[in-house]
């Protein structure tokens, strides 16, 4: 064994379970620490990766002289904080995914990769004294005088090593960069200062630009040429006499710049919202389920808490489920706690999720506002986590590491000793069984703000209902809703309709051979874009345009069946010409399309907004007192032991979006089945009645929370290759697992064809939650026995721990 060596593990963003061990080159011992990234040989080049540890030993059974060293450290400093990287390790673990991949969730989004490095001389003429390889290099550098990848230098000088190259790095000669693939910089702007005339007269343009910065202050360099119409020349004419100086000056791109509410004076608390913030701001280390009906204030109670906290020196994180809350929440905070604040989604550009990341990095933030992923922001010092709407199942993540962000939540708060918030007006029976058995404080808000009433929830049957001939409109909205929508328009009040399912029609039939017309490579129909007069797959985006005749018969009968949200916003605006009708989807929000639709909405310029899920979440739209539910059965209809909650905590959301402000509110809810205990609780407004009877039925089948779960999914090209893997894993989980684990499956899944590939799976659940996860572990193993066989007929399987959606 070699004496006084040190080792890094290594963690590589691959499918594998297991970290690689590296030998630390002494020129590096200094510089590589947990949680820095360094570039090691991976087969034939360099590849970047994350260190997990660094040890003295190397791994157990290996030959140390076999293990290769470090090529070179990227980071000055650690690029992944100790809790975050301590979460990613523990996502990594829990939920059974690959070490890489799970600390990738907190790598910096700064676009760096194993390509992307470059070294350049910088010290004139190569030095006579160096000899061998390091002088080689030295000429070869000098000599190009330009950047060139270490790779091809080293490989083109006989004898070289990347040791020879940190060696010329360490004495100052090369400089060594890391330059963005995405072409991720800091922002600058030159910022033009006034520093006083001279003797001499200035010309025509330059008397304007000293005159304008005498008057208004510096301004940049791009201001004064827009404004003046004048050139570089001129500037650069002023800063040789020393009338002017320009510098670089950095600055953020600012995601929600104009975000910003107006507040003069904090609004009374409610006497339950008082007990709320009572509770919170002496409460120790614990989290709290904040149970507060929709409208109840629980953004100012977030506030509240929030501002003490950061009172206390200690830092903030806000996790949202949906980016179209963000703009809406960064205003208030930024209006009530008078701290930097900074922003985290998916939706951002890579600029602006680079200049927020560097900014939260540097100290300089106080609360981190976001979706899933703003859960790794580099925040250390955290005092609280606020997740709002805990219970959307958006806070799951579906591919890659299939992690749930409310979970890791709870996990990063315990083990940072910080106070953890769960808000939400309809709460996920696992956090409302956590409440009620002590796991969680419980703090409930029953009543909304100023004693405003709940919406009233009527119910239209449309067994009873029938279209009116041609009156495409009352085919989906009936004549109370379009009643109440005429009547809210006429008061200058706006209606929010729900219908979650976009597009014009889900579903086109040839009317003379009954065939849907169906995507070639997902078992689904097409759905009908009127706008772009395509057909579209919302599973693998396969686009076509409408055909004139059925693919099956060639016949020219083809109709157009059920309605999206499309639809229903052309039916509306055509059966109501006056009214300015919006819609808000996925289809509609790409781009700036949803803060263009969320702002006009709230500036008073649409009368209608129709719109998906997307609608249903802590939206503030003081002007709503009327919403229409079209559908209320669609989601009760998904083969899922989750579809009834799921089912009453959108229509519950959605019908809070009405009467949150002086006007009293009304919801119109649509059904087929009126009778349904989800109706009739949504109707009521009493979600406790609801949770009871759903945690009757989740009890007595044995579904969470009173049992735990993970589910299989296996996808292959050939059925019966994915049918066969998944009974091959499950029955070894079953073989070598506990008794008492209940099987269900394998079997297709309610899709069982996406992008030509076959769908199967299977649910695994028991009461005990070490023996599913035992169970989980067996199928991993198996798989990994396996791989080989699974690659080479494209197999792919996932384990979803936890799962909460099944289809």
């Amino acid at each position: 064994m070699l004496l006084d060596e040190q080792y890094a593990e290594v963690a590589f963003d691959v499918p594998l379970a297991r970290t690689f061990s590296y030998r630390i080159p002494d020129h590096l011992r200094t510089r590589v620490h947990r949680g820095v990234r360094v570039a090691g040989p991976w087969r034939t080049k360099a590849k970047q990766g994350l260190v997990i540890r660094v040890t003295d030993k190397p791994p157990e059974g290996v030959d140390p002289t076999k293990i290769r060293a470090l090529v070179d450290v990227i980071d000055s400093q650690r690029a992944v904080l100790e809790p975050q990287l301590a979460l990613a390790e523990w996502i990594g673990g829990y939920y059974l995914a690959p070490i890489g991949e799970a600390v990738r969730l907190a790598t910096p989004p700064d676009g760096h990769s194993e390509t992307s490095r470059t070294v350049e001389w910088v010290a004139g003429e190569a030095p006579s004294g160096l000899r061998g390889p390091a002088g080689a290099l030295a000429e070869v550098l000098a000599s190009f005088a330009r950047p060139m990848d270490p790779s091809d230098l080293v490989n083109a000088v006989r004898g070289a090593t990347h040791a020879d190259l940190a060696t010329l790095e360490e004495a100052g000669l090369v400089a060594t960069e890391y330059a963005s693939d995405a072409g991720l910089t800091v922002r600058t702007v030159d910022r033009v200062q006034y520093r006083g005339r001279d003797d001499r007269k200035l010309g025509v343009a330059q008397e304007k630009v000293v005159r304008h910065l005498e008057d208004h202050g510096d301004a940049t360099d791009a201001e004064l040429r827009k404004e003046f119409r004048t050139s570089r020349a001129v500037l650069r004419g002023l800063v040789a006499r020393g009338v002017i100086e320009i510098t670089a000056e950095e600055v953020s791109r600012d995601p929600f710049e104009d975000a910003t509410e107006r507040r003069q004076s904090d609004p009374p608390l409610t006497p339950e919202q008082a007990v709320a913030v009572d509770a919170l701001v002496s409460s120790g280390p614990k989290t709290w389920l904040l149970h507060g009906v929709t409208g109840s204030g629980k953004t100012e109670i977030y506030v509240r808490l929030t501002r003490e906290v950061v009172g206390r020196g200690k830092r903030v994180l806000v996790l949202l489920p949906e980016i179209a809350l963000t703009p809406q929440f960064v205003g208030v905070f930024r209006a009530c706690v008078d701290r930097s604040i900074a922003v985290l989604h998916s939706g951002l550009t890579p600029g602006q999720k680079f200049d927020q990341w560097r900014a939260i990095r540097g100290g300089g933030v106080d609360v981190v506002i976001g979706a899933r992923s703003a859960l790794f922001a580099p925040l250390d010092n955290i005092g609280l986590i606020i997740v709002d709407e805990e219970h959307d199942p958006s806070f799951k993540q579906h591919e890659g590491v299939l992690y749930h962000a409310r979970d890791a939540a709870v996990v990063l708060a315990h083990r940072l000793g910080a106070l953890c918030v769960l808000g939400s007006a309809t709460p996920s029976l696992e956090t409302l069984k956590n409440a009620r058995e002590g796991r969680y404080g419980l703090l409930e808000l029953r009543a909304r703000v100023h004693n405003r009433p709940l919406p009233t929830v009527d119910i239209v049957d449309l067994a009873h209902h029938g279209a009116t001939p041609g009156d495409p409109l009352s085919n989906y909205i009936s004549p109370q809703l379009a009643g109440r929508v005429r009547t809210a328009a006429r008061r200058g009040e706006q209606t929010i309709l729900f219908l979650n399912r976009r597009g014009f029609a889900p579903t086109v039939r040839c009317l003379n051979c009954g065939g849907v017309i169906e995507c070639d490579d997902c078992d689904i129909s097409l759905t009908y874009h009127m706008r772009r007069n395509e057909l579209a797959c919302h599973y693998c985006d396969y686009r076509v345009p409408l055909p004139k005749k059925c693919p099956t018969c060639q016949s020219e009968e083809l109709d157009k069946e059920g309605a999206g949200t499309e639809q229903i916003a052309h039916s509306i605006a055509e059966g109501f010409s006056d009214l300015r009708v919006g819609r808000l989807d996925r289809d509609s929000s790409r781009g700036r399309g949803l803060q263009k639709v969320l702002g006009a909405f709230r500036r008073g310029e649409l009368d209608v907004l129709v719109g998906t899920q997307m609608v249903t979440k802590g939206h503030d739209f003081p002007r709503v007192t009327v919403v229409g539910i079209v559908d209320g059965d669609q989601s009760l209809r998904f083969p899922d032991f989750r579809s009834g909650e799921r089912t009453f905590q959108l229509l519950t959301q959605v019908a809070g979006r009405a009467g949150r402000a002086e006007l009293t509110g009304e919801v119109i809810l649509q059904t087929h089945r009126p009778e349904h205990y989800v109706i009739q609780a949504v109707q009521t407004g009493d979600y406790d009645a609801f949770a009871n009877q759903e945690l009757d039925f989740r009890n007595r089948l044995m579904y969470p929370p009173f049992a735990h779960l993970f589910a299989l999914r296996v996808n292959a090209p050939d059925y019966g290759d994915a049918i066969m893997t998944a009974r091959e894993l499950i029955e070894y989980a079953q073989l070598h697992g506990d008794p008492s684990l209940r099987i269900t499956g394998p079997t297709d899944s309610p899709i069982a064809r996406v992008r030509r590939r076959y769908r199967v799976q299977a649910m695994v659940r028991a009461e005990d939650r070490q023996i599913v996860r035992r169970a989980a572990q067996l199928v991993v193993y198996r798989a990994q026995t396996m791989s080989k066989e699974l690659a080479a007929k494209k197999v792919r399987w996932s384990v979803d721990i936890d799962a909460i959606q099944l289809l």
